[in-house]
């Protein structure tokens, strides 16, 4: 129940402001060694590019999407899934072209 109201709370908050504005503080949370943290900190980038107008999240790709590539090879299963979760909607909003310039070494 709390974590649903959490959830709600923050999908408010996105609604209410910029993503591009968070994304500094999104980076940095996924630079925290917590597992959990890194997991929903992805979740959160989830609901924040499905709400980012293309044009917005063409000006933040390039900081956020080597931060998620970084961490696709993490040790914990749940945060390797959130991030290729991420990873694919951003390939669904962005294209596969954008996309293919960030994933080359990805996909060596």
């Amino acid at each position: 129940m709390i974590i649903t109201d959490i959830q709600s709370a923050l999908s408010n908050f996105l609604k209410s402001c910029l993503f591009i504005d968070l994304l500094e503080s999104v980076i940095e949370a996924l630079k925290l060694p917590n597992p959990n943290v890194v997991k929903f900190t992805t979740k959160f980038i989830n609901e924040g590019v499905s709400q980012t107008y293309i044009d917005d999240l063409n000006e933040c790709k390039n900081m956020l999407i080597p931060s998620l590539v970084s961490h696709a090879n993490h040790s914990d299963s749940e945060v390797r899934d959130a991030i290729l979760e991420s990873l694919g909607l951003l390939k669904g909003r962005l294209g596969e072209a954008v996309m293919g310039t960030y994933l080359k070494e990805f996909n060596q």
